[in-house]
């Protein structure tokens, strides 16, 4: 077999092109350590590599994973120890506050350190990472968890979430904790209210609710746990007036209220103004919107920066505040609840026994008989050796914010045996003028009035004798304009019947002249005239040209209603009356029921007034106003009240509390204020105490969250360790191996360059 020339010069060639490829490989592996420069070096080990290089990436996102959660819970165990330094401080100050030493003036200096703690506290809960996100807020980290009401006390805004971050393949640690677990749900002392708007409220609405008080107790309890609902209601079906009504939340009944007094329906919105009911206090502020809902819930648990807002206010109004922090008002002197008769409304008297003793150790008894009068107990009192009594000048107010009523409705009440009737007007000033009017023409003798010009009228009988109030009523009347608008041909003759819900009826039959308002009203009125019935139907208008305005005055127990019938006309066009209706009226079809806006021939109209129920305040000089609503037999009475002087020696008690009746005030104003402050007290210092504990447990949670860190973090070191050592062994270069294979290629490759030079000069010339 031949071999050509051609073919010894590839073989040789390709040879060391192998060769040269080899040692290019091995420098390459030796300039950068790794042995395994593409997988088909070794597909087995190359698949190993990627796979410990995979993980090693995992274990330092692990670890970078870590270092955040380290620096996050630091950053929480600092706000943490911030959070109960001032807490402690508030709680130094809430102990101090206690002692009964301190003045007016010390406390409103407490008062100002609180409320600067209380933003420093607020900051501390609203804190945020380096990233900016809030700590506190849940899963809502852009947004600052606790927010100020504009009516004071704060809301949390965040959610229950937790953000967690992972560091391992099956495990996870919070980086941030729900405020809402931390500083909301503090366990209170005692039941407490939690107030909110309510999630529908308008968006233009900027009313806020305060955050609630408890000012007495013992009031609440009783009624504990209920909830209560506020609701705004529209000012056009209110006189103008913007109002609001009280309920509870679970069968919607009517609250009756200390502040203002009576049932708190349809009250006139006056923003901060106290809100008072079962030993609850709460204001709204700003400009609420009708339909707008807010919510007084009894709650077990506080927000902590509203502790110390109730804290700051305690101390705030402890001053001279007797409405507010008196403890057991004398019950002689307030109004009675309402009673069917004005004789059995009595005045907050009980049958009891007096006792005078004096340091000598004489004793001396007087029965006090149910009901009897401040003066002729005052007159008893007198005979006792020590003791000096005397009854006061009787004073009652009553208040109207409440009473609801359409213009041209009449407010019917008797007072003391006077009948006082007074016409509801275009607003409430109109009303409350001719109400002063009303009571100035009738009230004489011993009993007179101040109208304090804020829709309160407060009454004095000088004698002290009691004042009692009877037979309130608002007596709704319909109230409608007809406009001629279609029909009236001229010589058209026009016929239809107006009856009143007392059987009062009235023709109109009459031939048409000009068909306009004018002549409309003049009809009318002397129809009703003819009929000898101006006192029952009232017709008026305006100005020449407007539309008559038909009133019907002869019912008044609530349902008076007109109804026109029989509407004809002998024309070719159907005639055609509209009707617009004032405040508290409605129309309706007669057979339908349905609502309707104008009477036209073969359809008959009822026009009703609507009745709504009404309520006035009533109460005494002091404490538990009651309320008599519109259409019943309520009656109330106030008596005097009594002052009552020990002289020195003798000491004066009875053996019923004045609460349930009793005449004797067994302990002073002064003393009430500073007991009710320092259950406000006592109450802040084991709330202050269940914060701090919530925050120490969180503080403790946070402390093993960075033991768990710090020895994950080692973990992954070692396990990163281990892997990058696996990783070495597979990927990296053997120098003294690849060296020694270099040098063999080396000479491989020079050998074979020198063979293919010398096969290169071969030639059958050589041999010639």
């Amino acid at each position: 077999m031949r071999i050509s020339t051609t073919e010894v010069f590839n073989t040789s060639l390709n040879k060391m092109t192998e060769i040269q490829g080899s040692l290019t490989e091995l420098q390459t592996q030796i300039s950068s350590g790794i042995r395994i420069q593409k997988p088909s070096d070794d597909p087995v080990g190359s698949s190993q590599s990627l796979k410990l290089q995979e993980e090693i990436s995992i274990n330092d996102q692990y670890n970078a994973n870590i270092q955040y959660a380290q620096s996050r819970n630091e950053i929480m165990d600092n706000i943490f120890d911030g959070v109960i330094k001032v807490i402690q401080r508030l709680r130094d100050l809430a102990v101090q506050a206690s002692n009964d030493t301190y003045s007016d003036t010390d406390r409103r200096s407490f008062a100002t350190e609180i409320r600067s703690l209380q933003s420093e506290l607020q900051g501390l809960m609203n804190s945020k990472d380096g990233t900016g996100q809030y700590l506190f807020s849940g899963y809502q980290g852009p947004l600052a968890p606790f927010v100020e009401r504009l009516s004071g006390g704060f809301d949390y805004v965040g959610d229950d979430g937790q953000r967690e971050v992972q560091i391992s393949a099956s495990s996870f640690v919070p980086v941030s904790d729900s405020g809402k677990e931390l500083f909301v749900n503090i366990r209170s002392q005692e039941p407490v209210v939690a107030t909110s708007a309510g999630e529908t409220n308008d968006a233009d609405s900027t009313a806020s609710i305060s955050v609630g008080r408890i000012l007495n107790q013992s009031s609440f309890e009783l009624a504990y746990p209920e909830d209560y609902v506020i609701t705004f209601g529209d000012p056009l079906s209110n006189q103008n007036r913007r109002t609001y009504t009280v309920t509870r939340a679970s069968d919607g009944a009517y609250v009756q209220g200390s502040e203002p007094p009576g049932y708190l329906v349809d009250v006139t919105y006056q923003p901060g103004d106290p809100i008072q009911f079962n030993g609850i206090e709460v204001r709204i502020s700003g400009d609420p919107v009708a339909g707008d809902v807010f919510f007084v819930e009894s709650s077990t648990n506080q927000n902590l920066l509203n502790i110390v807002e109730r804290f700051a206010l305690a101390l705030e109004t402890s001053e001279g505040n007797g409405e507010v922090l008196i403890t057991e008002p004398e019950l002689i002197g307030r109004a009675t609840p309402a009673r069917p008769t004005l004789s059995n409304a009595g005045n907050y008297v009980a049958a009891q026994s007096v006792t005078v003793i004096g340091d000598d150790g004489t004793q001396q008894t007087l029965a006090i008989a149910e009901n009897q009068s401040a003066d002729a107990i005052a007159t008893a009192l007198n005979t006792l050796t020590g003791i000096t009594a005397s009854a006061a000048a009787t004073q009652a107010t009553m208040d109207f914010r409440t009473t609801a009523g359409n213009e041209g409705d009449i407010i019917n009440f008797d007072i003391n045996g006077f009948a006082i009737s007074a016409t509801v007007g275009t607003n409430n000033a109109t009303t409350y003028t001719n109400i002063d009017t009303a009571l100035t023409a009738a009230l004489g003798g011993t009993l007179s009035f101040v109208n304090n010009g804020n829709g309160t009228f407060t009454f004095t009988e000088s004698t002290g004798a009691d004042i009692g109030i009877s037979n309130f009523e608002v007596v709704d009347f319909p109230n409608v304009q007809l406009t001629a608008t279609s029909g009236f041909g001229i010589g058209d003759q026009i016929q239809f019947t107006l009856t009143g819900s007392n059987g009062e009826t009235v023709n109109v039959d009459y031939i048409v002249a000009t068909g306009d308002n004018d002549e409309l009203f003049t009809e009318l009125a002397a129809d009703v005239a003819l009929a000898g019935l101006g006192a029952v139907f009232s017709v008026t208008q305006a100005a020449a040209g407007d539309p008559p305005q038909l009133r019907y005055l002869g019912d008044t127990d609530g349902d008076a209603n007109i109804a026109v019938t029989g509407l004809t006309d002998n024309g070719a066009d159907d005639v055609v009356i509209d009707l617009t209706m004032n405040a508290g009226t409605q129309a309706t079809n007669s057979l339908s029921g349905a609502s309707v806006t104008r009477i036209q021939n073969g359809i008959d109209v009822d026009i009703a007034a609507v009745e709504r129920v009404s309520t006035v305040g009533y109460s005494g000089a002091i404490g538990d106003p009651v309320t008599l609503r519109d259409g019943t037999n309520d009656s109330s009475a106030v008596a005097a009240r009594l002052t009552v002087t020990a002289q020195d020696g003798y000491q004066i008690s009875a053996n019923v509390e004045s609460r349930n009746g009793g005449v004797i005030r067994n302990q002073t104003l002064e003393e009430g204020i500073v007991d009710q402050l320092n259950d406000a007290l006592g109450s802040t210092i084991s709330n202050l105490d269940n914060a701090i504990e919530n925050v120490l447990q969180a503080r403790s949670s946070v402390g093993s969250r960075l033991v768990m860190l710090e020895t994950s973090l080692d973990l992954n070191e070692g396990v990163n360790l281990e892997l990058n050592s696996f990783l070495s062994e597979i990927r990296d270069l053997d120098y003294a191996e690849a060296l020694t294979t270099l040098n063999l290629h080396t000479l491989i490759l020079e050998a074979s360059q020198n063979s293919f030079v010398r096969i290169t000069r071969l030639s059958l010339f050589n041999f010639l």
